[in-house]
């Protein structure tokens, strides 16, 4: 059963919680992963984003240029040729560089063979025409065993008119290599307006899971799409196996301090169950026995009443105070034992607690002047009337007033107050003693438990037992060196 017992909690507490960890850490890792490589490929995007706009930017400004330098050498040929391929050496990104007519047509170029071809197409010729502008071909080209895109400015004359057109090719397996040597690990796409693939880098992975972060470019209306590669692992394995380590220390202690806490809770149970039935055994021993050592106790006293009686001399006198003082404990051990044995149902009767007290005044005060300590009595003019036996209440008040008397070895006070608090009464028995710690007091109604050298540690769980059974309750509060205070509560009989 405890083998059971002990598999249970051990799935409770470590394996149930484990998993459920797990898996909602698990959660937490995709989603910090994709956040992250989200913002790496926003990164990424970026630096495509501003290589791709500067080539295009540098490609207006160098044909602009050669624009302006084409009027004045629209008709030497052979001037132009050697500008133009001087021009396209200057940068590895320039497959060729054209000089066009109206027409868009080939007058001279960088590369030979192509005079007399149509290069601009009429769509891009029109917008050239319309707005006398550089105009960026959106179209993907593949001429020669290689890909391009097409950049034309046109050549204006003094009244501002188009003689001609200056054309780039831009290569765009040349841009895809530095592009992938920038990042290895992405999947970019470059489109046009109208979703034609202008580039495309790692292509095997856009079968890969995820989204794409997306943007458009400065210069050209182009959409560039970025995401990670498919190798790339978006959770963090290491973080995940650092976590699993400490969620299984985590979870261990916490099953470690639980089962604590239930052996606790049984040790603390199997002692209630010992003390227990040690109380029955002594309440069925006092009660089977109290009678007959009662009677013998009562013999015993008599006899030394009549030796005392016969025996004046001072020594002989000193024995026998001795001996009627030890019968008279032993008689106030065996009458503790008694209530023990007693039944829970008691016949309780209408008493005036001042009464009580008034007759009980004398023996307290005796009682302190052995301690040289003084003694004060605070009762309501009125009668007080609780629910009670008479000689048990005695019991409890002479108990605990005589318990205050002896942690005053060194003299102090001693004050009884009695007094209503909404429907009750309370009898509070106040000393300036040496006080308890929180450890004592904590103790002081177990059975069996004593601060004394020669006490049973049945006096308070008497006592408390006694109150218990005028449902009343007993309150102790206490302070080292400062003293102890005991609240007797009462509840008020109705004739108050």
């Amino acid at each position: 059963m405890k083998k059971r017992q002990n598999h249970a909690l051990y799935i409770l507490f470590v394996v149930l919680p484990m998993i459920f960890l797990m898996i909602i850490y698990w959660f937490h890792l995709e989603k910090k992963g994709e956040l992250k490589y989200k913002l790496k490929s926003e990164w990424v995007g970026s630096i495509h984003h501003q290589y791709i706009d500067q080539v295009i930017k540098e490609t207006r400004e160098n044909l602009q240029m050669l624009a302006l330098s084409g009027s004045s050498f629209i008709s030497d040929k052979e001037k132009m040729m050697a500008l133009l391929s001087k021009a396209s050496k200057t940068d590895p990104r320039y497959g060729a560089m054209f000089l066009l007519n109206l027409n868009g047509t080939a007058m001279a170029g960088s590369e030979p063979g192509e005079d007399g071809k149509k290069v601009l197409t009429e769509n891009y010729r029109r917008t050239a025409l319309l707005t006398k502008s550089t105009v960026v071909e959106d179209e993907r080209e593949h001429i020669g065993g290689y890909d391009y895109f097409s950049v034309s400015a046109p050549i204006l004359n003094e009244e501002r008119e188009v003689e001609g057109f200056v054309l780039a090719r831009i290569r765009l397996d040349y841009m895809e290599n530095v592009m992938k040597i920038l990042t290895p690990d992405y999947s970019v796409k470059l489109q046009n307006k109208s979703g034609g693939s202008l580039i495309r880098i790692n292509p095997q992975s856009t079968l890969s899971p995820g989204a794409w972060t997306e943007g458009t470019l400065d210069e050209v209306p182009w959409r560039l799409s970025v995401k990670p590669d498919k190798n790339i692992p978006v959770v963090d394995y290491r973080a995940f196996f650092y976590f699993a380590i400490f969620g299984l220390i985590i979870t261990h202690i916490l099953f470690l301090t639980v089962k604590y806490l239930l052996l606790r809770r049984e040790a603390k149970k199997q002692k209630s169950m010992m003390e227990a039935q040690k109380l029955e055994v002594v309440g069925m021993l006092a009660a089977s026995t109290a009678h007959e050592i009662k009677n013998p106790l009562t013999g015993i006293k008599g006899l030394v009443q009549l030796l005392e009686e016969k025996y004046k001399d001072k020594q002989d006198e000193l024995y026998f105070s001795v001996i009627k003082n030890e019968i008279q404990r032993i008689n106030s051990i065996v009458s503790e034992f008694l209530i023990l044995g007693k039944p829970t149902a008691q016949h309780l009767s209408s008493i005036d607690l001042c009464l009580i007290l008034e007759e009980l005044e004398p023996l307290i005060q005796s009682e302190s002047r052995l301690y040289n300590v003084d003694f004060s009595l605070n009762m309501p003019e009125k009668p007080v009337i609780v629910l009670c036996t008479r000689d048990q209440l005695k019991q409890v008040i002479l108990n605990i007033a005589k318990n205050g008397c002896e942690a005053m070895a060194e003299g102090g006070t001693l004050a009884i107050t009695v007094y209503y608090r909404e429907k009750e009464t309370v009898i509070e028995i106040a000393d300036t003693g040496i006080g308890m710690t929180e450890k004592q007091l904590g103790k002081v109604f177990d059975p069996f438990y004593t601060n004394k050298d020669t006490g049973t540690g049945l006096g308070l769980y008497v006592c408390k037992r006694i109150i218990e059974l005028f449902n009343g309750s007993i309150i102790l509060s206490s302070q080292e060196t400062k003293g102890t205070k005991a609240e007797i509560i009462l509840p008020s009989s109705d004739i108050n």
